[in-house]
């Protein structure tokens, strides 16, 4: 999924354009009896590329979070992550953010209102109080 999203970087300059792509982007996975959706996406923001990791619930209304937490980890690795959870459709989307510099580094999101910290059976990462989402899948 991270060649692809790279892949697809270069064809992504408007949200109009993300939306066409989404589909090429998007996996449905069953993970431990789970069926859930992920969107992985990569753009640059000034000097930093930004991943981003949407995962989604097909069935439940939400999911377990050392699931969520050991999807993110598994996809974008265990340093400076950041999270924004909202709901959708009565269901809830968790998305997963990297910032990492030229070198690959992760480094802290920037630009982030509202940021708390929180540590989850060891993963430490960032919480976004966001209230306004546009979900790409």
């Amino acid at each position: 999924m991270k060649r692809m999203a790279e892949y697809l970087m270069p064809y992504c300059h408007n949200a109009q354009d993300k939306a066409d792509v989404a589909i090429l982007a998007t996996r449905e996975i069953c993970v431990y009896g789970y069926d859930i959706s992920f969107y992985l996406s990569k753009d640059y923001y000034l000097d930093q590329c930004i991943w981003v990791l949407q995962i989604y619930s097909k069935h439940q209304s939400f999911l377990p979070f050392s699931l969520v937490c050991e999807c993110a980890v598994k996809f974008l690795g265990n340093r400076e992550l950041g999270l924004s959870e909202y709901i959708v459709s009565d269901r809830k989307l968790y998305v997963w953010s990297l910032a990492v510099d030229k070198d690959g580094t992760p480094i802290p999101i920037p630009s982030r209102p509202e940021v708390e910290e929180r540590n989850y059976d060891g993963l430490t990462f960032r919480v976004s109080k966001s209230t306004k989402v546009t979900p790409t899948f």
